[in-house]
């Protein structure tokens, strides 16, 4: 079967210190941030996973999405329950290639296969990733105010000048896109659209951490049916973003 495929590489800057938690805790720290073990130098790197970007990805997408309008604006429930109605439940169930949901055919569903792969985000440089832990106290959601003997720390990297580097793979069913006038899917406009507004990543978000820049260093694009990899830049990535009432119109393509 003919695809497309899709190839992003992108740097992270944190401009303010961030946490992305392990779910583990000891007697000096209740959260501890999550580290993956350098097979050179042995030393426990805090990193993000690609599992953490593809979900802030996919709410960017829902977002971006869902300001355009249109039938395929619409969003349906990642994690399915008693709460669905059947109706959605049916519409959501089909291939992605007849889908008219604009982030599924992008992301996949929870019926079909995944077609979008984000890897670790991981340090450039080999200095060593100096932490700290911060305490602070829970707040009573009640009151809103501290809650009695609740202090708790948390495991923070500071911001500096360390830059992380990631890479986002796609390959998607020929007809699961939809072409625009300018070649480039509208899909995969969506999804540069989405990285390029990654503003935070990690935990803590609401109190200032996990602050970053994002930089697409290089996006490449392999279109069905082609013969080699096409250089892409960001004009040409956020041409089919340009038109007018675009979710229509993707609908439009796709009925005609």
């Amino acid at each position: 079967m003919s695809k497309h495929q899709l190839s992003i590489a992108y740097q992270l800057s944190f401009q303010s210190d961030w946490h992305v938690g392990s779910g583990y805790g000891s007697m000096m720290v209740d959260r501890h941030a999550r580290r993956r073990r350098d097979r050179v130098t042995g030393q426990q790197i805090p990193y993000v996973p690609g599992s953490q970007i593809k979900g802030l990805l996919r709410e960017a997408c829902e977002q971006r999405v869902a300001t355009m309008g249109g039938e395929g604006s619409q969003v349906a429930e990642v994690h399915g329950g008693d709460s669905d109605a059947n109706e959605n439940l049916v519409r959501a169930f089909v291939p992605s290639t007849i889908s008219e949901l604009i982030v599924d055919r992008l992301f996949g569903t929870r019926y079909a296969g995944e077609c979008l792969y984000c890897s670790n985000s991981q340090a450039e440089t080999e200095q060593r990733l100096r932490s700290t832990a911060i305490s602070r106290n829970s707040i009573d959601r009640a009151t809103g105010t501290a809650a009695a003997q609740k202090l708790f720390s948390t495991e923070v990297v500071p911001s500096q000048t360390c830059i992380f580097a990631g890479e986002i793979e796609g390959r998607h069913a020929e007809r699961e896109l939809t072409l625009s006038d300018h070649g480039f899917p509208y899909e995969y406009a969506i999804l540069v659209a989405a990285l390029r507004c990654l503003d935070s990543v990690g935990g803590d978000r609401n109190v200032g951490r996990g602050a970053v820049e994002v930089k697409i260093t290089e996006i490449r694009w392999w279109p069905a049916g082609g013969k080699d990899w096409q250089s892409v830049d960001l004009a040409k990535a956020f041409q089919p973003l340009e038109e007018d009432e675009t979710c229509d119109m993707i609908q439009m393509i796709r009925e005609g």
